[in-house]
């Protein structure tokens, strides 16, 4: 299980590069919603149409990954709040 959870890590940590766009270490509420974005075209039907959600639900969304509520997100955060998401209950 060790294995598979290197991988999901090794996973989240090429989605935060990706997300990344100016490789500054940190993601912004723009960063976040077009990561969202690409990963909801990349994978249709996997959430709900991008089309339909609000301000409000992309905000809340970000608002949850940035725990310390300063405008970005750390590395630290987003592995922390996608990572047990993503492992399960027994992260």
């Amino acid at each position: 299980m060790a294995e598979e959870e290197q991988m999901k890590r090794q996973f989240i940590d090429k989605v935060f590069q990706a997300a990344d766009a100016n490789g500054d270490g940190s993601i912004d509420f723009d960063e976040l919603r077009h990561i969202q974005e690409s990963i909801n075209d990349a994978f249709p039907g996997l959430n709900e149409p991008i089309e339909q959600r609000t301000d409000e639900e992309w905000r809340e969304d970000f608002d949850f990954v940035d725990t310390d509520h300063n405008g970005r997100i750390t590395k630290e955060e987003f592995v922390d709040n996608l990572l047990p998401a993503i492992l399960g209950d027994d992260a």
